[in-house]
């Protein structure tokens, strides 16, 4: 404007238009952004990394190259899954239903079983907040709302792959262009991991008992993931041969489910119950938990021990829980 005068009046222009545009995308739009959490050192860091921008900057010799590192860091912050070497199964505690993220090393697979009822947006939430805006796979176990309630919001929030169902569910989810029906005895890969298909055989009147039942061996350790199905189901399933070192314990841990013979088939190691907290249907049973302590199996819960990870490493592995 210094140098050209006569474009001072477009200037002008300009600079009301930008102003005018500003106030009317606060006023009508809204836009949500999620940042990645950051761990304690990953906040040093970057206030660390802040802090010399700002010192450096005034020197003129570094400011290329103080720039093309801050381009850098924040790409490493928006694809820091892509560089993380733990995996992790973290069961989370949703105020009502159920949600499982299965994430491996280096976000070779990303997966989540189920989305809870939706309340407060808390999954598309924990999921963008860990920096995932995309999943491989989005298992909907079954056509009830506290499994596939917060579905619609993730498929408009991240960018789903594949939607996979039972042959059996009759959801808006099992019909979509990207959806894959699965049959008991399939099997589909995600990264390193196969997923076994070991329900329903048949359709059910009962809901529950057309939860998608799934098998999977994730380092090296059998994941069982029991849906909601009832006792009579997961006794079918204890016809199977399989290595079960933990047990996604169904339906909450109502007394419908948790047979014996499945437990003194499989002897798992862990269970992990995800009871929400929905006051009237006070979950887990006793008696669900009476079953698990006569077979020496370690108890997390969710109403107890709030969102449960287990990570991994090659060389490691733990059970670990947070708020």
């Amino acid at each position: 404007v210094f140098v050209l005068p006569f474009l001072s009046g477009i200037y002008q222009y300009l600079l009301v238009a930008f102003e005018k545009l500003v106030i009317l995308s606060g006023e009508y739009v809204n836009i949500k952004v999620f940042f990645p959490h950051f761990k304690s050192w990953q906040m040093i860091v970057y206030y660390l990394f802040i802090v010399g921008i700002i010192y450096c900057f005034k020197k003129t010799l570094f400011r290329k190259a103080i720039l093309c590192l801050f381009f850098l860091f924040m790409v490493s912050i928006k694809y820091f899954p892509l560089l993380n070497v733990k995996g992790e199964v973290s069961f989370l505690d949703l105020a009502n239903g159920e949600a499982i993220l299965v994430h491996t090393p280096f976000s070779e697979c990303t997966a989540l079983i189920d989305t809870g009822e939706g309340q407060n947006e808390e999954v598309t939430k924990f999921l963008l907040s860990k920096g995932i805006n995309k999943l491989d796979y989005l298992i909907l176990t079954h056509n009830h709302s506290d499994h596939n309630g917060e579905a619609g919001n993730i498929l408009k929030n991240l960018k789903v792959e594949k939607i996979i169902t039972s042959n059996f569910d009759t959801s808006v989810y099992a019909k979509t262009p990207i959806t894959r029906k699965v049959s008991v005895h399939e099997s589909f890969s995600c990264g390193d991991i196969t997923f076994q298909v070991l329900s329903p055989k048949i359709r059910s009147e009962d809901e529950n008992d057309n939860s998608l039942v799934l098998y999977a061996k994730i380092n090296q350790q059998g994941f069982l993931f029991l849906g909601d199905v009832s006792k009579k189901i997961e006794e079918e399933i204890a016809e199977y041969n399989l290595d079960v070192d933990v047990i996604k314990v169904a339906h909450h841990g109502s007394k419908t489910s948790t047979s014996p013979v499945l437990l003194a088939k499989f002897r798992p190691k862990y269970a992990i119950i995800q009871a929400g907290r929905v006051i009237k249907f006070a979950f887990p049973h006793p008696q669900t938990i009476a079953t698990l302590n006569q077979f020496a199996v370690i108890i997390y819960q969710t109403n107890e021990d709030y969102s449960i990870k287990y990570s991994y490493t090659k060389k490691s592995s733990s059970f670990t829980s947070w708020r």
